[in-house]
């Protein structure tokens, strides 16, 4: 049986699960979303740098929700993205404590402390990502050596 939210090809369809959003919406009614469709719903506005219309989705998100770490990662990823740095570092805090091995709580805080310009910070939140982390290390790899040069 397919999905709603895939096409034939079985390719999931993040436009459909924008317009169920903003449906959901605009008739003032409830739906429910898994968080992986949260996610993808805030990540097209956050591509269209449309972060008020993200940080709706995330405050529904997070009542339906209220213990997923993903979420929490999500927002604290666009507060970093929009120099909100001490709020952004408390969302990880309740990340943290949700799934304190998460390995793209740590990249984030590499990120936030980065942008903030403490750079030892930045660098044992990226070893800590790499040791967590299960594939795909290259790029943090990357991130690392960048982090050394601005020593």
């Amino acid at each position: 049986m397919e999905e709603e939210n895939e096409n034939p090809s079985g390719m999931r369809d993040s436009s459909l699960l924008v317009e169920r959003f903003e449906g959901m919406l605009s008739e003032g009614r409830e739906c429910f979303f898994d968080v992986n469709d949260f996610q993808e719903i805030a990540d097209h506005f956050i591509q269209k740098s449309n972060f008020e219309k993200a940080f709706s989705v995330l405050s529904i998100a997070k009542t339906q929700h209220p213990y997923s770490s993903d979420i929490l990662l999500i927002e604290a990823d666009i507060l970093n993205l929009n120099g909100k740095f001490k709020e952004a570092l408390t969302i990880l805090e309740k990340a943290q404590a949700l799934d304190p091995c998460n390995p793209e709580m740590f990249l984030i805080r590499a990120s936030v402390f980065s942008r903030l310009g403490s750079v030892s910070s930045a660098i044992r939140n990226l070893k800590e990502s790499i040791r967590y982390s299960v594939e795909n290390k290259d790029h943090l790899y990357l991130s690392l050596c960048y982090e050394y040069e601005n020593i």
